[in-house]
């Protein structure tokens, strides 16, 4: 770890530890947040819960379509006709107003020809329509189900990731506490050491437990590294 990480990672840890809070490293908030904050956060970035979201929706718009089949349906039509040539017929000169013939050809019609109409109906009763909506229902308790799940275990897992980044936090600022202090017995131990009134024994003891106090601090932060990486997956925001 390069001693800018270091001192970030430090600055971290001292944030949750003092505060209670971890930081939110997104670019659209860089101060401690909260739990509260971190679970909105959560929110508005996980894709599954949007997935579920957006099929809620998309079902919804399916039942609403559905519903639409037992609505009034209106259709109009229109018309026009130009008629060329007009059909002929032949009648009977008395009747054609020319007696002194015995058939006249008469013309039949209009040449043009014009209409409106409007047709309006109602299903009351179709059984497909009611079977699907009754699927659909389902379907739709099945949606706001699986998003109900997926939130709640979105709290859990954010929740969870957030206060065990507490309890890490707080394991380093106790071991580095007792890390500074060993050192500091050490340094003494050492002098008394080499001006021999201390036993080498001692004195190796003390170097192996500031050995071990070292390796657990350094644990402790690989542990807290990888639980910032998870925490930080769960709200689907950027590292550093």
């Amino acid at each position: 770890m390069t001693k800018m990480k270091k001192h970030k990672s430090l600055l971290l840890i001292l944030t949750c530890a003092i505060t209670g809070t971890c930081f939110q490293p997104a670019k659209a908030q860089t101060g401690p947040v909260n739990i509260k904050q971190a679970i909105d956060i959560a929110f508005a970035n996980n894709y599954g819960l949007q997935a579920d979201s957006l099929n809620m929706a998309v079902t919804s718009y399916q039942n609403k379509q559905l519903l639409s089949g037992y609505l009034p349906q209106v259709s109009s039509s229109s018309k026009f006709n130009y008629n060329v040539k007009l059909a002929s017929q032949m009648l009977p000169g008395a009747f054609a107003g020319q007696p002194g013939k015995d058939y006249v050809p008469v013309q039949f019609g209009t040449k043009y020809d014009a209409g409106n109409g409007i047709q309006v109906t109602q299903n009351l009763y179709r059984k497909d329509l009611l079977i699907r909506l009754r699927a659909q229902d389902l379907y739709s308790g099945i949606a706001r189900t699986q998003y109900n799940l997926t939130k709640e275990d979105l709290i859990y897992k954010v929740a969870g990731a957030f206060y065990d980044l507490q309890s890490s936090a707080e394991n380093i600022r106790s071991t580095q506490a007792d890390y500074k202090n060993l050192k500091d017995i050490l340094s003494i131990a050492k002098a008394q050491f080499e001006h021999g009134t201390l036993k080498k024994i001692d004195y190796e003891s003390l170097q192996i437990n500031v050995a071990n106090k070292q390796s657990q601090l350094s644990r402790y932060q690989t542990d807290y590294d990888a639980q910032l990486y998870y925490f930080r997956y769960l709200l689907g925001v950027p590292d550093f």
